[in-house]
């Protein structure tokens, strides 16, 4: 049932990543849209459900999609960046990790 060191911790920094990566979808940035284009003013992150409040009768409230892939994008890559360099760690002594058999090549002299 159990798998080696190196498997359970990539498989807690995705779990992380993907929690992260929740968390930006439950708070999204937001910006307000006025009708004419070209003007977006940010106002923060702000629950999924609960936008931000409105200041001006002109201005409606918008998610920022473009913050937000970015921001997961950014969070996918260091997920992805930082599950492969636990499987590439070194085994350390104390480590239960079962090594792989040198190879014919590494024993020839």
């Amino acid at each position: 049932m159990g798998g080696s060191a190196k498997h359970i911790a990539s498989t807690r920094v995705i779990i992380i990543g993907f929690a992260v990566m929740a968390l930006f979808g439950a708070f999204p940035p937001w910006v307000l849209r006025a009708p004419w284009p070209g003007y977006d003013r940010p106002v923060g992150l702000h629950f999924i459900l609960t936008p931000p409040p409105i200041e001006e009768r002109v201005l409606h409230p918008s998610l920022d999609y473009g913050r937000l892939v970015v921001s997961w994008s950014v969070v996918g890559l260091l997920t992805l960046a930082g599950a492969l360099a636990v499987r590439r760690q070194r085994d350390r002594p104390g480590d239960t990790a079962r090594s792989q058999p040198p190879r014919p090549s590494d024993t020839a002299e």
